[in-house]
């Protein structure tokens, strides 16, 4: 009978994997972070009334949720109908239970926010749908779709990133405060 006897080898001491490994890293330290295009105010306003025209609204409360909130596409998508209360005027609390956002936080988190001019059309979509699991039936894909073309219409260069790079940097010539912007992204 033979028997196998294999030595073994740790690939990570050899030289040619630390040298690989070095010019990887060189290569990281040289690429361009690659940030979205904020998506501006105007042309927030813009997508939001073409949506609610074109009576898309999932696609609609998706991208006033993720404005309000400065939060990211798919977090917002894992919402619940009873992860949103509304309180008076246009008052909105949302609270995040699944996502990148809670991973960061180490917990469920809340935003407290306004969505003006649109609340009364949001609290019926969310009240219609309080007997659901989810707060949005279409798939995520097809949602971020509708979104992103909406967003293109006036500026090619937007992604689903946008809306929550816009939103942040909309407060920050509001003269939010930092702590405040930190809050809202994450980034404490």
């Amino acid at each position: 009978m033979y028997k196998v006897h294999m030595k073994e080898n740790d690939m990570t001491k050899t030289k040619e994997f630390i040298e690989m490994n070095k010019m990887v890293q060189h290569l990281a330290r040289e690429q361009d972070v690659c940030y979205p295009e904020p998506l501006k105010k105007k042309h927030f306003l813009r997508v939001v009334k073409k949506l609610f025209a074109q009576e898309e609204y999932e696609a609609l409360v998706f991208m006033l949720i993720q404005w309000a909130t400065a939060a990211r596409p798919f977090c917002v998508y894992q919402l619940r109908p009873t992860n949103v209360v509304f309180g008076k005027k246009d008052g909105i609390s949302v609270l995040f239970q699944k996502g990148k956002g809670v991973t960061m936080r180490q917990s469920p988190y809340t935003v407290h926010t306004t969505v003006p001019h649109y609340s009364e059309m949001l609290i019926h979509f969310v009240e219609d749908r309080m007997g659901e699991t989810a707060l949005f039936s279409t798939p995520y894909n097809n949602l971020c779709s509708i979104v992103r073309n909406a967003m293109r219409k006036y500026n090619p260069e937007y992604e689903m990133r946008s809306p929550r790079r816009g939103s942040l940097c909309c407060m920050a010539r509001k003269n939010v405060s930092l702590d405040v912007l930190r809050q809202f992204s994450g980034h404490t």
